[in-house]
């Protein structure tokens, strides 16, 4: 499709999407969700919500959060080189 697109003169945009197959990526994601819905019972809002989720998901996993993202972050580096 990019080959065809490029051929054509198209101007378009491409989204790659790395799964996170860290052991702990089920984890974090439950305690994105998790914080989400804290987030939102408590009314946090605007610039105050990415502090807040990332503060929560800290304490969740108990740091298992931060290995996760570590492992998606070299994972992504692979894919696109």
């Amino acid at each position: 499709a990019y080959q065809m697109a490029r051929q054509l003169n198209l101007s378009h945009g491409m989204l790659v999407a790395v799964p996170n197959h860290d052991p702990a990526g089920a984890a974090v994601e439950e305690a994105i969700q998790t914080a989400l819905h804290e987030a939102q019972t408590q009314n946090i809002r605007g610039r105050d919500v990415t502090p807040f989720i990332l503060k929560r998901v800290a304490e969740t996993t108990g740091g298992d959060s931060l290995r996760s993202n570590m492992s998606l972050v070299k994972r992504n580096a692979q894919v696109g080189a």
